[in-house]
């Protein structure tokens, strides 16, 4: 399979990188040319490890191909991690509260109504602390 063009641009558009990230979806691979014509072969040996260390083994897909004067960064596109552990955290919540919904059902019903009205408080609460965190993340991120 071949790859997209889908943005280019020099030192100076590495700051603006993450707005290019809506151009893959979920589960697609790209790749991040980093052309160095100019560096010596020991800053480009010294970038690849900077970038290994940092990257290798905390992002699926993550592969760098290092050539004389460019290094190529391979990546795929995920679900973030702060999502997958807000989802979790949210799963637990709500079972969590429907066992307790259905344990104050159970000793009395007015109970059990308060609590659920409880829990799709916490709920709203949680969706919107998920969706400021994504928010903030983007923006800092980027």
């Amino acid at each position: 399979m071949g790859s997209i063009l889908v943005a280019q641009g020099d030192a100076s558009s590495l700051s603006s990188i993450g707005n290019y990230e809506s151009s893959f979806r979920e589960g697609d691979y790209g790749c991040l040319d980093l052309h160095l014509a100019v560096a010596p072969p020991s800053l480009i040996k010294s970038a690849a490890d900077g970038l290994n260390a940092f990257l290798l083994n905390k992002f699926e897909g993550y592969r760098l191909d290092v050539y004389p004067s460019l290094l190529r960064v391979h990546f795929k596109r995920g679900i973030a991690p702060l999502l997958i552990i807000a989802l979790s955290v949210a799963a637990v919540i709500l079972l969590v509260g429907i066992v307790l919904a259905w344990k104050l059902y159970k000793m009395s019903p007015v109970a059990a109504v308060v609590s659920i009205a409880g829990l799709v408080f916490a709920f709203a609460l949680a969706g919107v602390a998920v969706v400021a965190s994504l928010v903030a993340i983007r923006k800092y991120a980027t």
